[in-house]
């Protein structure tokens, strides 16, 4: 429910039937009061984890010709593969644009790489991981 990614402190919770569900340490669902706390267990990322993980981002920018085009051709260049965006203009903030983005990385670190480099960009003006 939190897609948490290697680097984000986790927690494991048992589950009837499905085997251990990986959350994040701050998931929200974990406070619910129907979870049964015997049922938390300690859990950590594999350290030599190759695999791959799906981040949610939002980028807020200045809403002009050939914005999408250049944030794709950054994905591109630092070899990231999107798996979904939308766009639409903003409703609340004038002349600008909201961006929503499942992108593959492999963790965390990798992703602020990510963020902070599109915060540099010209017309960028928020970048940040959306919480689940």
């Amino acid at each position: 429910c939190c897609t948490p990614l290697p680097g984000d402190k986790i927690i494991g919770y048992i589950t009837r039937g499905r085997g251990v569900s990986v959350h994040k340490a701050d998931c929200k669902s974990l406070q619910d009061a129907g979870v049964e706390r015997e049922r938390l267990i300690e859990v950590e990322w594999e350290q030599e984890a190759s695999a791959a993980y799906d981040a949610d981002i939002r980028i807020s920018a200045v809403n002009r010709s050939g914005l999408l085009a250049d944030v794709s051709l950054y994905f591109a260049s630092v070899d990231v593969n999107v798996q979904a965006i939308s766009a639409h203009p903003s409703k609340t903030l004038n002349g600008m644009s909201i961006i929503n983005m499942t992108i593959t990385i492999k963790n965390t670190q990798q992703l602020e790489k990510i963020i902070r480099d599109l915060k540099s960009k010209p017309d960028i003006d928020e970048v940040y991981r959306i919480a689940q």
